[in-house]
């Protein structure tokens, strides 16, 4: 643009190899917090859950033992009486005598419910965190591109126009360039943290991309 404002031909710019995306959309932050239970980690200690409960419903039913009953016919032919006989076997001491691994598995289960309830609400916490930093940063960059970058634009344009007719001096081509060139740079940085920004997110939701959905104003 200066090359071109100033018909110097020494002058040269060269564009970097690169483009950070310019998509200034969003996820919404309800949906967001839907996915939550996707992390993997969530999943391995709701895992570790299902395991625990499955062995206190083994140790539950090592601890218990069934009462047997016992039923029989009964004929004296000699004395020519016929009779029924029941009879029921309990156990002793079958009551309590894995009391021990029972206590154990039940504190795993409830070690492991604990263990899954707190990951889950600090996994909250961390998304909620990110997805503000992620809405403030395309906010940021919608700003930019849609209202301070459009005016460094312009401003150049105007500026480099008015040169050409010389109705403004070659000092005033610099200052708009430089200006245009420092809101072009902070452009750039809003939109790396907007790039970092969707990363954390991905990051706590093990994902490697995410659908845009809210356009940030």
């Amino acid at each position: 643009d200066l090359a071109l404002a100033v018909g110097d031909p020494g002058v040269r710019s060269e564009a970097l190899a690169g483009r950070l995306p310019e998509d200034t959309t969003i996820p919404d932050p309800a949906a967001l917090t839907a996915q939550i239970e996707s992390s993997s980690d969530l999943k391995l200690l709701e895992r570790e859950v299902l395991v625990r409960r499955s062995a206190l419903a083994e140790e539950s039913t090592q601890d218990t033992r069934d009462i047997a009953w016992r039923v029989a016919a009964n004929y004296n032919r000699l004395d020519q009486e016929a009779w029924a006989t029941v009879g029921v076997t309990i156990p002793l001491f079958a009551a309590g005598r894995n009391r021990g691994a029972l206590a154990a598995a039940t504190a795993a289960v409830e070690r492991a419910e604990l263990e899954h309830t707190a990951a889950q609400r600090r996994l909250a916490a961390e998304l909620e965190r990110a997805a503000a930093g992620l809405q403030a940063s395309a906010r940021e960059a919608a700003i930019l591109k849609s209202s301070v970058l459009v005016g460094a634009e312009q401003a150049f344009a105007t500026v480099q126009e008015g040169y050409r007719l010389g109705k403004f001096p070659y000092l005033d081509v610099l200052d708009a360039s430089e200006v245009l060139l420092a809101t072009r740079l902070q452009y750039t940085g809003a939109l790396g943290a907007l790039a970092q920004a969707r990363l954390d997110v991905d990051r706590l939701l093990d994902k490697t991309s995410m659908p845009s959905t809210t356009s940030a104003r």
